[in-house]
């Protein structure tokens, strides 16, 4: 069989491993589940009546083993007949290989489970179960479980396999995934590989795991040696895995499914290098204001000299506005970002963090700094924040406009689209400023509330969430700057949904506005 099933040299190393307990910790796309399958179809055709147990975190994968297994046996028929010149049990009744769907109809049969018969009565079987604990007392056999790292109850299901292992040393077991999302998952602390710098190899890298079972680890750089290629997303042509990860939009996840990483589901958005240096870059550039007291009037919120901080000849200028909320009973500040690209650095020229009753003066403070502007600049666009106060942001928006500056309302909530992958504003737009620190393209004033306000940011499952500081602070600053980044790069597109609006700020009734939802910028523009 391993004469006419071509493996990658890091699948043919788990595939022939004398290991009667494994742990698979493999990069994505790296064909798992072909070697899985080869791996079941082997088991079944060496043994009578014996039995492979898939448990799968979700149904549908599971089924994807049994159709790798119908196209593994496709082609070991077919490269059989070949070689042989003999009718195979799978032709149809004109001598005729039948093709994948129907072998695959046969493996399937109605119901998740294959069957390769050593005579009309005696046969073995794969079959695809779901992860229930509470039914494991009928499994038997060897055991494969794929993508445990997201099944939610693993460690009920780890206990429930141990005592049926225990009692036939015959049986196998092979638990496969990447890296969990979680860092409270079970999985995380029993397959945590040693802190090292790994070789690279095309046939992955051997470890004892904490829970005693050996593992084998495969990331991109393996995986690339071995002959697993990575492909540009627009013109298809075989990268690097070090530029695979520069497309990448979400970093972190990269580093996890394909740098193979165990990455702390809590750990700070941006690392404290990267705050560090974008306030370097901001020296004698940005300059920040942070009230904690109510502010009466404008001018109380402006140093004197603050225009000489944006460059005349650059016109690209973008504001985001955080517009103050209360989460856990405490009153979160405003802030507003004057964002201007320089050379292809984001410079927050002049950022603002402040509380106050007054809904007039943010727009006060906007328009102060779009009469200001040194000769030649203008504010090209404003986006604010219409997550929580959507009336207030449609009014406010609506205003900004009669003063012909562009206005569009961001819900976090709301929908994206990026190289294909869907996610919400709120995971969009903070990895595109995570991605500005980690790539040093941003600059921010060299204040020590600015990198406490950001340092507060973390990344929890897959999103951003903010701790409430004593003094109300919950990464407004961060906020407004990922939403002045968009407000330079990102383009308007009207939304199909009309809401009725009261004004916070001119009191008007049976006022009617569509919502302007942000869409996903030009292809390559974060590239």
């Amino acid at each position: 069989m391993n004469k006419i099933i071509q493996f990658r040299a890091y699948q043919e190393e788990v595939f022939w491993a004398k290991y009667r307990m494994m742990f698979w910790l493999w990069r994505r796309q790296s064909g798992k589940s072909w070697t899985l399958a080869n791996w079941a179809l082997r088991r079944m055709m060496d043994r009578e009546n014996h039995l492979v147990t898939m448990v799968s975190a979700s149904i549908n994968l599971g089924g994807e083993l049994l159709l790798k297994e119908a196209q593994v046996w496709r082609k070991v028929l077919s490269d059989y007949k070949k070689i042989a010149e003999l009718k195979t049990s799978a032709d149809d009744d004109n001598g005729e290989l039948l093709d994948i769907d129907a072998i695959a109809d046969i493996f399937e049969h109605n119901k998740l489970e294959a069957r390769i018969y050593h005579s009309d009565a005696v046969y073995s079987r794969t079959r695809v179960i779901a992860p229930n604990p509470d039914t494991a007392v009928g499994w038997t056999g060897d055991i494969l479980i794929d993508e445990c790292g997201r099944i939610p109850n693993f460690k009920d299901v780890y206990e429930a396999i141990l005592p049926f292992m225990d009692s036939n040393p015959d049986f196998n077991l092979i638990a496969a995934t990447t890296p969990p999302p979680d860092e409270n998952h079970y999985s995380y602390e029993m397959f945590l590989p040693p802190n090292k710098e790994w070789r690279h190899n095309p046939r992955g890298n051997w470890y004892q795991s904490p829970c005693g079972i050996m593992a084998h680890r495969l990331d991109a750089w393996d995986g690339d040696l071995a002959g697993a290629k990575y492909f540009h997303p627009q013109t298809r042509e075989i990268i690097t895995p070090e530029l695979h990860r520069q497309l990448a939009f979400d970093k972190v996840a990269w580093d996890r499914n394909h740098g193979v990483k165990f990455i702390a589901g809590t750990t700070a958005a941006v690392r404290l290098a990267d705050v560090q240096r974008a306030m370097s870059i901001g020296q004698n550039e940005c300059v920040g204001i942070y009230k904690t007291e109510e502010l009466k009037d404008v001018s109380e919120l402006f140093s004197a000299g603050w225009e000489k901080f944006f460059k005349p000849g650059s016109p690209k200028i973008g504001v985001g506005f955080d517009v103050a909320t209360t989460t856990n009973k405490k009153s979160n500040p405003s802030s507003i970002v004057f964002m201007q690209e320089v050379g292809g650095i984001y410079y927050a020229r002049l950022a603002l963090v402040f509380k106050n009753k007054n809904p007039q003066l943010p727009l006060d403070i906007i328009l102060r700094v779009a009469l200001n502007l040194p000769h030649g600049l203008k504010i090209g666009k404003v986006c604010i924040d219409a997550s929580n106060e959507r009336f207030f942001a449609t009014s406010f928006a609506k205003r900004l406009k009669s003063m012909h500056i562009p206005c569009d309302m961001v819900d976090n909530a709301a929908s994206t689209k990026y190289l294909g992958e869907k996610m919400n504003f709120k995971c969009f737009l903070g990895n595109l400023i995570c991605n500005d620190f980690e790539d040093g393209s941003i600059a921010i004033p060299d204040e020590e509330w600015a990198k406490n306000n950001i340092r507060q940011v973390v990344r929890m499952k897959g999103t951003f969430s903010a701790d409430v500081d004593a003094m109300g602070n919950h990464a407004d600053f961060f906020d407004a700057l990922k939403l002045a980044r968009y407000a330079i790069t990102g383009k308007r597109k009207p939304a199909s949904v009309d809401i009725p609006v009261g004004s916070c700020l001119r009191p008007k009734s049976n006022i009617s506005k569509k919502i302007i939802q942000p869409s996903t910028p030009k292809k390559g523009l974060y590239l």
